[in-house]
């Protein structure tokens, strides 16, 4: 649904910001800029400040609207919202860039090693660990009003636990806890 909506706010976003800016370079052109309708026109020569006034309000709403544009697509590829259609275990054997793609930056970023002797980390830990893994805990607040805590760790681990190798180098995702937003551990 999200790329009908791009689509259909693109095509009108870019339709009047195409207009304003065929009007604005016919009027430097041809010396006339039009307004209200195609008869009525402002000269360059006979009336230079409403010309000049012309030019630059509709040169600026067409900045307005391809800003506006550009805002608006930024909003909706960084919204939590949008990460509605990514299932947790979709992110599973992701590296950590492929992991920020996704949903982002994380709120903390923390390394942990796996001891006997060391006291758990408040939170959520991924299962299965042995004494002497480390891994890397991605924190995320607010994602589909949960909080997420994405873990990595090296290929060999990542092995170990799932039963493959996964491709590439390089940190990969092993486990996602969710929990409702706001839990505090």
């Amino acid at each position: 649904m999200w790329v009908v909506r791009i689509i259909l706010f693109t095509l009108i976003a870019g339709y009047l910001c195409g207009f304003l800016l065929k009007v604005v370079r016919q009027g430097l052109r041809s010396g006339a800029i039009g307004y209200i309708d195609s008869t009525r026109k402002c000269e360059r020569d006979k009336q230079p400040l409403g010309y000049w006034a012309l030019v630059i309000f509709f040169s600026a709403l067409a900045a307005v609207i391809a800003a506006t544009w550009v805002w608006a697509a930024g909003e909706y590829l960084s919204s939590p919202d949008r990460v509605s259609e990514i299932a947790p275990d979709s992110l599973i054997g992701q590296d950590e860039a492929g992991v920020v793609a996704v949903l982002g930056k994380p709120e903390f970023r923390d390394t942990w090693g796996v001891s006997s002797k060391q006291l758990e980390p408040e939170g959520p830990t991924p299962g299965h660990m042995q004494e002497g893994d480390t891994y890397i805990s991605l924190f995320y607040p607010d994602i589909r009003g949960q909080q997420w805590s994405v873990f990595l760790a090296s290929p060999e681990i990542y092995e170990r636990l799932h039963g493959n190798r996964p491709p590439g180098e390089g940190l990969r995702v092993i486990e996602i806890h969710t929990d409702p937003k706001g839990l505090v551990y």
